[in-house]
C-alpha cells in the first residue's frame, strides 16, 4: 500500500501492532528534521507577534460578519440575532486564549540571550 494513501486512511495493522496517524507523522518528522532550530524559533516568533497584532481585528470582523447574517441587517442571511453574536463571541474568546498563549511564549523567549542559546 503507497504510504501517503496509508497515512490518510488512519489506524491499521502493520507488523503485528496498531500505529496511528499521529505515530506515522512523528515518523515522517524525523526523517525530515534536518532544519535547523533558528529557522522553527524564528517561525514561532513570528507566528505568535501576528497572533498578537490581530487581537483587535479579528473580534471586529467576526462583529462585522455576524451583522451581515443576522435579520435586523440580511444580507447574507438572517439568523436572529442572538444566535449570530455567538461567533463573535467564540472568535474572541479563542483570540484571548491564544494571545495570552502567545504573550507566554514571546516572554519567555525574549529572557534568553538570543540565537547564540538556540542549540542544534
Amino acid at each position: 500500500m503507497d504510504a501517503a494513501l496509508e497515512f490518510r486512511l488512519g489506524p491499521n495493522r502493520v507488523n503485528g501492532s496498531y500505529r496511528c496517524i499521529l505515530d506515522k507523522f512523528l515518523q515522517m518528522m524525523r526523517v525530515m528534521r534536518g532544519g535547523d532550530v533558528r529557522v522553527l524559533k524564528a517561525q514561532l516568533d513570528l507566528t505568535a507577534q501576528s497572533v498578537l497584532v490581530t487581537r483587535l481585528t479579528a473580534p471586529l470582523w467576526s462583529l462585522l460578519v455576524a451583522m451581515l447574517c443576522c435579520n435586523l441587517v440580511g444580507v447574507f442571511g438572517h439568523q436572529k440575532l442572538v444566535l449570530a453574536l455567538i461567533f463573535p463571541a467564540i472568535v474572541t474568546l479563542t483570540l484571548g486564549v491564544s494571545c495570552s498563549v502567545a504573550a507566554l511564549y514571546l516572554g519567555r523567549t525574549n529572557r534568553m540571550a538570543g540565537d547564540e542559546q538556540v542549540r542544534h
